[in-house]
């Protein structure tokens, strides 16, 4: 079964001012804290790891403790500049939403073909990067291009059009919980 974290939004992105920009923008936009969080009172809580090299197993079980919400109904936007952690995180669940920048080791061909592969084919990914799309492989630009999942350019980007993705992320979601529930697959498992 995979479990679903409705208020959880994951941002994998190695450029520090990305990482700091897309958390400000999103946490702070009153859209997004409504949809993902103020039903309930809530507000953001921001986590941002900052590890870059390889953990040891009780390191990374130390970050990954610190960095998973301890309440379902509290809204987190968790930002992640390495590869282990973000794998490790979608190895316990599936975020809401997950920005992905598409240079990242967990992106591009490798993360489209993991979520076909895994009966998640038209999870609605949402990809920022400063690499055209076209340039990513026709795998990659046809997953972009035919379903649920949305890619930016960072060169031209629309900040509104990424909060009304984050919206649609959370809503279509929610709606795939029984599908994402018959899932019996192994989050941390790796396309070859």
């Amino acid at each position: 079964m995979v479990n679903l974290k409705e208020n959880v939004i994951l941002h994998i992105e190695d450029e520090a001012l990305w990482r700091k920009d897309i958390c400000d923008l999103v946490t702070e936009d009153r859209r997004v804290i409504n949809a993902y969080g103020n039903a309930c009172g809530y507000e953001f809580l921001r986590h941002d790891s900052q590890v870059t090299r390889i953990l040891s197993p009780a390191a990374l079980q130390k970050e990954l403790d610190w960095l998973n919400p301890k309440n379902d109904s509290q809204p987190v936007f968790i930002s992640v500049a390495s590869g282990q952690v973000a794998r490790s995180i979608l190895a316990q669940y599936l975020p809401s939403a997950i920005i992905s920048d598409s240079g990242f080791p967990l992106n591009g061909a490798k993360t489209v073909k993991w979520l076909i592969a895994h009966g998640l084919g038209n999870y609605p990914l949402i990809g920022l990067s400063g690499t055209p799309v076209e340039s990513l492989g026709q795998e990659v630009e046809h997953f972009f291009t035919t379903n649920n999942a949305r890619y930016f350019s960072k060169t031209n980007f629309d900040p509104d059009a990424l909060i009304t993705q984050l919206l649609f992320n959370r809503e279509w979601n929610i709606g795939q919980k029984d599908h994402y529930s018959k899932l019996e697959v192994r989050l941390d498992s790796e396309v070859e």
